[in-house]
């Protein structure tokens, strides 16, 4: 067996994600793959930005080595956020990593591929969802699923865990996120306390728990109760407004929850994950930022004050994801917003630098 040190550098050499950029892992990233070279349950409690993603993005090629696969081997990423879902697949099938997410009752896959361009100097290339068949999933095609943890239990793809094929392909369980599970409670999404059946199963994969502190964009906690629900924006820069655009791929303004059209989500996600998005500005509740990379934030603004300091602290974390100068500004309206108040009210602005 190919020594851990051969399957560390085997992994990063091979990893379409990281052939170009060449990096250097962290400390605390290489300890946790140590843990899963040595066959150990992990679960590895990361700060936001440190790159907890990278560990298993890396494990198809550095399990391929160790467990002497002829391909790269599969790992199962258990998410609790469509958002969080559909930016890392995205982000895979960027780079030519065969990814694709399941739906909810894992009869199904998808996956995006890039849409053709008429200019193709564009430096951010649009990319469309497309249908993963079942039985694409069946040949074990890709080496990244991502899935709720309700598509692994009791489903059509369940039963394909059991299977020979994925018996061997299968290198790793990861379930991203984990912190949300208790702060939502064990009531919201009882499936999350069962995946310890799928080790059951298991035959050389192990177990990953990943934690992180990530959150959204602009936090306004208010759910739908944004004063006034107005089709146009003002400015006080010399007066001007915006009034819209019906084109949902060229609006500057946008907004995330949870009653929001899902076609509409995916194309914020989607100019989201651009270094030079058209969307200015996202009014978002905390459903959009776990975990979502969007690297042209500068700007985290709070509309009312987080419920904790560790809320608050996970979500600044959004801004500055490529190094650059990035500001908190808390917004505080004292009163909050009443439920059909469309008044102006004082605003306590209080920014500092993150």
């Amino acid at each position: 067996m190919a020594s851990f040190e051969q399957c560390l550098k085997y992994s990063l050499d091979n990893c379409p994600l990281f052939k170009e950029k060449k990096i250097t892992l962290k400390e605390k990233q290489i300890e946790t793959l140590r843990a899963l070279y040595e066959d150990h349950d992990c679960v590895s409690v990361l700060p936001t930005g440190y790159g907890k993603s990278v560990i298993f993005q890396l494990l198809p090629w550095f399990c391929q080595l160790k467990m002497e696969k002829r391909k790269p081997m599969s790992v199962i990423v258990v998410s609790p956020l469509n958002s969080l879902i559909q930016d890392q697949v995205i982000a895979m099938r960027k780079k030519g990593l065969n990814a694709c997410s399941l739906n909810f009752t894992g009869t199904h896959g998808s996956t995006y591929e890039d849409a053709e361009c008429e200019n193709d100097e564009e430096q951010d290339h649009e990319y469309v969802e497309i249908d993963v068949p079942f039985e694409q999933l069946e040949r074990g095609d890709f080496c990244m699923i991502y899935c709720h943890p309700e598509a692994l239990l009791k489903t059509r793809f369940s039963r394909l865990l059991r299977s020979q094929l994925y018996q061997e392909i299968i290198c790793a369980v990861v379930i991203d996120e984990v912190h949300m599970v208790s702060e939502w409670g064990e009531e919201f999404r009882p499936a999350f306390q069962k995946l310890g059946e799928l080790m059951l199963h298991s035959r050389e994969g192990f177990a990953f728990n990943s934690d992180s502190n990530c959150y959204t964009q602009i936090n306004c906690n208010c759910g739908n109760r944004i004063a006034g629900k107005r089709s146009s924006f003002s400015s006080d820069h010399n007066g001007a407004s915006y009034d819209g655009e019906e084109i949902p791929q060229n609006r500057m303004y946008a907004q995330y929850h949870k009653d929001y059209a899902e076609s509409m989500k995916k194309i914020i996600i989607q100019e989201l994950t651009k270094e030079t998005p058209k969307v200015r500005l996202v009014l978002a509740t905390v459903e959009l930022g776990i975990g979502l990379n969007a690297p042209s934030v500068s700007r985290i603004i709070h509309c009312r004050p987080p419920t904790t300091l560790e809320k608050y602290l996970q979500e600044i974390g959004r801004a500055g994801r490529v190094g650059q100068p990035s500001v908190d500004q808390r917004n505080i309206v004292a009163p909050f917003v009443a439920e059909n108040d469309s008044s102006l009210l004082t605003i306590y602005d209080f920014s500092r630098q993150v």
